[in-house]
């Protein structure tokens, strides 16, 4: 039976307790530590690329932040509800003294977990406490990767063709395909060139996140949508004499060349307070307006190389090596952990020629707990 709108609602909400929302974006794990870039460029979210742009966080020498100094920085550098921002920074700096330069296995710090506690009950961290995430180390940590992506700054690591960008990020070809088509005739970005946004990188965009490919299609969405929303909350101007809304709030092209290619807030940025629990959690929750009328968004990959509908539809179960998502059969990940491709109406294993700035991409499954499809 599928679940009621107010049943995923509760269970949305619920992730979002758990501090389940990575910012930002497998098969086999690394092994070893591997001596991270410290280039902006790798910095899969644009937000912590300008903050370290600005230099309101500061990586260690190998690239490696806490978990409170992301907290700090998005308080203090772009004034985000000090709760939320508590939320953001817990959902992704997974990672303990031990694993903070190989990121293999994730132990959250959230609330009420043994390490939340002993926190609370000496009033400070000590290093058993200490949570951390490399941000120059995103690529293919499917943990703190979003269900869904654009993939412009990296993370792109689940797309349907790999031959685009050729492993080099930020990619100019994914800007124009996402962003820069969905502006206004006047290069403007409103809520609903937002939405045209969001709608696309649904339908065609990278799907390496952990939540990628749960049954329920509001867990699918909810991470990419609240970051996008919030995004354009916190980062957009409003027209001049105006008060900030959906027809008033906007990005020019040149605003979102500077945070999405760049890494940098852009110019003329005006700080001010956003992104209440409120706003975060109505954002969650958000129905994308490319769905159709039973609540169904479209297929995602059609008409590209790897096109992920068998072609078959579904109450529960596909057969194939299909997973069964929104009554439709869809390829799910091979065993070398990107998308099987639907030929013939049977899900076929594709070759992986994922490359990240000249090296075969690697990917890290998500673990503690594992990824919930």
């Amino acid at each position: 039976r599928t679940p009621s709108g107010s049943q995923m609602k509760a269970v949305v909400g619920f992730l979002v307790f758990l501090g389940f929302l990575p910012l930002v974006c497998g098969h086999p794990p690394a092994v070893g530590h591997r001596r991270a870039v410290l280039t902006g460029d790798r910095i899969l979210c644009p937000v912590l690329a300008s903050l370290v742009h600005g230099g309101i966080l500061r990586p260690d020498v190998n690239g490696s932040v806490t978990l409170e100094q992301i907290e700090t920085a998005l308080v203090n550098g772009t004034w985000l509800d000090p709760t939320n921002a508590n939320f953001q920074a817990t959902g992704i700096a997974d990672y303990t003294l031990e694993e903070k330069d190989v990121q293999l296995h994730r132990d959250r710090c959230l609330t009420g977990s043994p390490c939340w506690l002993k926190k609370k009950a000496e009033g400070r961290v000590t290093p058993d406490t200490e949570r951390y995430l490399n941000i120059y180390e995103m690529n293919g940590l499917q943990a703190v990767n979003h269900g869904f992506s654009t993939g412009v700054r990296g993370g792109n690591t689940n797309a349907p063709d790999f031959s685009v960008c050729n492993g080099t990020y930020p990619c100019e070809e994914l800007f124009q395909k996402f962003y820069v088509s969905c502006a206004d005739s006047n290069g403007r970005f409103y809520q609903k060139n937002l939405e045209c946004l969001m709608c696309k990188a649904w339908t065609d965009g990278d799907r390496d996140g952990e939540m990628a490919y749960n049954r329920f299609q509001p867990i699918r969405q909810w991470q990419a949508v609240a970051a996008m929303q919030g995004w354009y909350d916190g980062f957009s101007r409003v027209e001049r004499g105006q008060e900030r809304g959906p027809l008033t709030s906007y990005f020019t092209i040149e605003d979102m060349r500077a945070m999405i290619m760049e890494g940098r807030l852009p110019d003329g940025y005006e700080i001010r307070h956003w992104g209440s629990m409120q706003d975060f959690t109505d954002a969650a929750n958000k129905a994308l307006p490319c769905a159709d009328k039973a609540g169904n968004n479209p297929p995602w990959w059609e008409n590209t190389a790897c096109e992920s509908l068998t072609g078959q539809s579904c109450n529960m179960y596909c057969d194939g090596g299909a997973s069964c998502l929104s009554g439709r059969c869809v390829c799910g990940l091979g065993s070398n952990g990107i998308s099987m491709c639907a030929v013939g109406g049977v899900c076929v294993e594709r070759e992986d020629t994922c490359t990240y700035f000249g090296e075969p991409c690697r990917r890290i499954a998500a673990d503690g707990p594992k990824a919930p499809w």
